[in-house]
């Protein structure tokens, strides 16, 4: 999760820029698509350093109990991805303004 949040801040810093356009924009979202679709099988530094954690039963010197259930990582990444392309200008208006 920290590892798609960190993905999002950075897209939302980069249109927040003044100088950001429509086309760069769309440019930035397909980049920040293309590194959550690779997250979603490799996972991110942070998953990985997770994953080690529930193995060993502690993370960061807790130790790790039973919760709720499990999130479907790869269904929240979809889903994250399946946002940020509806986002996307289409290509037909993407096209007017080159």
């Amino acid at each position: 999760m920290k590892d798609i949040l960190r993905e999002l801040q950075s897209l939302s810093l980069k249109l927040q820029r003044r100088e950001m356009t429509l086309v760069d924009s769309s440019v930035h979202i397909k980049q920040t698509i293309n590194v959550l679709t690779a997250m979603k099988t490799t996972g991110g530094r942070s998953t990985k350093k997770a994953e080690q954690g529930v193995s060993s039963g502690f993370f960061k010197d807790v130790e790790l109990t039973e919760g709720r259930g499990k999130i479907n990582k790869p269904r929240f990444y979809e889903s994250v991805v399946a946002t940020l392309t509806k986002r996307l200008p289409d290509q037909e208006t993407l096209a007017d303004l080159y």
